[in-house]
């Protein structure tokens, strides 16, 4: 986030430094060797994202998860607006269920 050129119009996260700005080829050796390992584990990807943009969508809920505030969480990935990284957080529904609030049986009359 700090380091990323100002004048660099690509919309790629990991570009090299210095002007001509281009896209840093290494981006696809890791993916290969994140998807290795995800294979190993047991991880079946052929039906949802893998790789670096799925790490900070885990991240990002890992943080939230935390108690973290969203605002941090922003910073962390380096959004310009909270409204951008709600797309990248997900919720337990076991969580929600034990925060909802019981509804009362109201009989009609």
């Amino acid at each position: 986030m700090n380091v990323r050129p100002s004048d660099c119009t690509l919309d790629y996260v990991f570009v090299t430094s210095d002007p001509p700005y281009r896209v840093k080829e290494e981006l696809r050796t890791h993916n290969y060797i994140i998807k290795g390992y995800l294979e190993q584990a047991g991880v079946d990807c052929s039906n949802r994202h893998h790789g670096f943009h799925a790490l900070r969508h885990s991240g990002a809920t890992r943080l939230l998860e935390c108690d973290t505030d969203v605002e941090t969480i922003t910073a962390i990935l380096g959004h310009s607006s909270p409204n951008i990284t709600m797309a990248y957080l997900t919720a337990d529904i076991s969580v929600l269920k034990d925060l909802a609030l019981e509804v009362p049986y109201v009989k009609k009359v």
